[in-house]
């Protein structure tokens, strides 16, 4: 890995409002300099994992909409490819994607995205006359749209007019049928583009379904035992690792910048006194807070990303957990720290130079990508809850440590379920309280670090 990596390749160009095609134009032309800089190479994603995440903090504190674009390229589609592709396949686009030839990942779909969960209407129906794919369907949202040349599309496949269930399909996303529309103007992440994409009857090459573990040979479908959509699912999990270790870096780089302002911003007190920002307590007092937080999610984070790497074919339960509580918390915690920053900083604030705005904004996006927060902390609840139905104990011992609030929202989310005859939307009504308690228990682990 070159791990020195040189800004002077880059231009960091102020994002407008606006110009969207401008502002994606660049940032995508940006992800071919660097890729073209061997900073980062897809191959990292298995022999260097450590220093593909940290490709990723480092481009974070330079442009978070670039190491997004990053992810997606390189996590996202190369990874896919790398996890789910043949020989054949990796060879052909795995050299492409080093190479600058920009490609997207499309999962999401309308009425089916980060906050909905996954149900996936796309479909490629195997027709055995000509061997190929017809794709029909829809995706929203998908980053780098626009720009990638290829497309992963995940879709349920049908063979013989049966389902067999999402797979991955690798095409050219200028085939006839295909269409691609901006979604509309977003308040943070100009350069990234988002796009909607269309797919009416495109005809696709039987070689387009990615066939590591699956194939259709002599009109034939064959599966190999070991996969299932958890193998699609699982780009998402060193995906969510980037974002939240992404989080934190734009997070420390913004605040050492707020900092280094507050060490020489003069405040008059009388006539002929002053005194620096820094020494003002409600200042001090929270900026040491704030790096208290920051310090404690970076060893978290190093946690996680070293016992993913042990783990990085099939992680366990427990990592998963991890990378759950890291997404989730991290995305969640930074948010925080910005935007009590703002309150507390003055005009500064509202300066380009600090940062600040932009660096918040782009966090906010990063609480709904790669699985909504929401959603996150539905599954971090459920697990728990889980643990307590197996030994009601655990709720007796977390009294006696005095964590009251802790049993006193997991009392209330149980009761509240075992009284509802509609459990599913009673389970809904209850988002803040499950909101609240996936706090704390993220919370507690992260405090162990």
């Amino acid at each position: 890995m070159n791990t020195v990596f040189n800004q002077e390749i880059l231009d960091k160009k102020p994002e407008r409002l606006g110009d969207y095609q401008e502002n994606y134009t660049h940032a995508s032309a940006q992800l071919k300099k660097l890729i073209k800089s061997y900073f980062i190479r897809s191959e990292y994603l298995t022999q260097n994992t450590k220093g593909f995440f940290k490709a990723h903090e480092l481009i974070a504190k330079f442009s978070p909409t670039l190491t997004y674009h990053m992810s997606v390229h390189f996590n996202l589609f190369a990874g896919t490819i790398i996890s789910l592709g043949s020989d054949e396949q990796k060879e052909k686009y795995i050299e492409e994607a080093n190479n600058g030839t920009l490609g997207c990942f499309a999962l999401t779909e309308h009425d089916a995205g980060v906050f909905s969960g996954m149900k996936l209407k796309t479909k490629a129906e195997y027709n055995s006359k000509k061997n190929t794919f017809i794709l029909n369907g829809s995706k929203n949202w998908i980053s780098l749209g626009i720009s990638a040349k290829y497309g992963i599309i995940i879709a349920n496949l049908i063979f013989n007019k049966e389902n067999k269930g999402p797979h991955g399909f690798i095409i050219d996303l200028s085939l006839p049928g295909v269409e691609r529309k901006y979604v509309a103007q977003k308040a943070c992440l100009q350069g990234l583009d988002n796009a909607q994409l269309f797919f009416n009857n495109v005809e696709i090459p039987n070689d387009a379904l990615l066939s590591k573990y699956t194939k259709i040979e002599n009109k034939e479908y064959i599966k190999d035992d070991d996969y299932s959509f958890l193998k699609i699912a699982n780009r998402l999990q060193s995906g969510r690792i980037c974002i939240g270790s992404g989080a934190i870096a734009i997070t420390e780089s913004t605040l050492n910048n707020l900092i280094k302002y507050t060490l020489t911003k003069k405040i008059t007190i009388s006539k002929d006194r002053y005194v620096y920002m820094e020494e003002l307590p409600i200042i001090k007092n929270k900026f040491n807070e704030f790096k208290a937080k920051i310090n404690k999610l970076n060893n978290f984070k190093e946690y996680v990303q070293d016992k993913y790497i042990l783990e990085l074919n099939q992680p366990s339960k427990y990592i998963l957990d991890l990378i759950a509580t890291l997404k989730f918390y991290s995305t969640y915690e930074c948010c925080d720290i910005l935007h009590q920053s703002r309150k507390i900083i003055g005009s500064y604030g509202l300066s380009h130079d600090s940062n600040l705005i932009p660096s918040h904004d782009s966090l906010y996006s990063l609480l709904v990508v790669e699985g909504d927060n929401n959603l996150l902390a539905q599954k971090i609840v459920k697990d728990y809850l889980k643990n307590i139905y197996k030994s009601f104990w655990t709720l007796i011992i977390e009294l006696l440590l005095g964590n009251f609030t802790k049993v006193y929202l997991v009392l209330f989310i149980m009761f509240r379920l075992k009284m509802s005859k509609d459990k599913l939307k009673e389970w809904v009504t209850l988002n803040e309280s499950i909101f609240k308690l996936a706090l704390i228990l993220c919370q507690e682990k992260v405090n162990k670090f």
